[in-house]
């Protein structure tokens, strides 16, 4: 629906939420991303729940560290396409070149939906 791709996009063009997919090319857990990203491990769990609900990461797997067992998630692609009718705001050219740089450093194409 395009409801769901409208909440997909605005999840996937988080900075923070976009810098944890990347570091889930590989199965990792929030707390070894956390530590990747130098961010506190409670905001990281909260933008794996968001990416989680989206759909863009899946379970894949677990392992012992000490006495916990961590949950491993991965990114469901590698890329992501998103249409730019379901980028947020800002016409102006400064906006939409910010937007293309942190959509090509994060893996992630913009395609026009206009004919």
């Amino acid at each position: 629906s395009s409801l769901l791709q409208q909440r997909r996009a605005g999840v996937l063009l988080h900075p923070t939420r976009a810098a944890v997919l990347a570091r889930l090319r590989e199965p990792r857990s929030a707390t070894e991303v956390a530590r990747q990203l130098g961010l506190p491990a409670p905001r990281v769990n909260h933008h794996f729940g968001q990416l989680r609900q989206a759909g863009l990461i899946r379970r894949a797997g677990s392992r012992k560290v000490r006495n916990l067992t961590e949950t491993l998630y991965q990114a469901i692609a590698r890329t992501y396409v998103i249409a730019e009718s379901l980028t947020p705001g800002g016409d102006d050219a400064e906006h939409s070149l910010a937007l293309m740089d942190f959509c090509r450093d994060e893996n992630i194409a913009l395609i026009s939906d206009e004919i």
